[in-house]
């Protein structure tokens, strides 16, 4: 959250704690030509709780599941 507030001013951003909440919602507002870029998990496979607990994660899961969501894409 810390790049948060060093952009904070006169910039266009929302912020979204939820990570999934957030993918979506930043595919959502993507128009054409334009491009979204999820950053910062990489290839691990969880999130990080509270007290070290640990959440099964996959953004490229995610990514997949919200796109196919919004598009009605068949599974494949």
């Amino acid at each position: 959250m810390e790049i948060i507030n060093q952009i904070a001013g006169p910039h266009n951003f929302q912020k979204i704690l939820d990570r999934r909440k957030a993918i979506r919602q930043a595919l959502k507002s993507a128009e054409d030509g334009e491009v979204v870029v999820v950053t910062g998990k990489g290839a691990e496979p969880w999130i990080m709780g509270p007290n070290g607990s640990r959440t099964p994660w996959d953004d490229r899961a995610v990514i997949k599941e919200e796109l196919g969501n919004l598009f009605s894409l068949p599974e494949s």
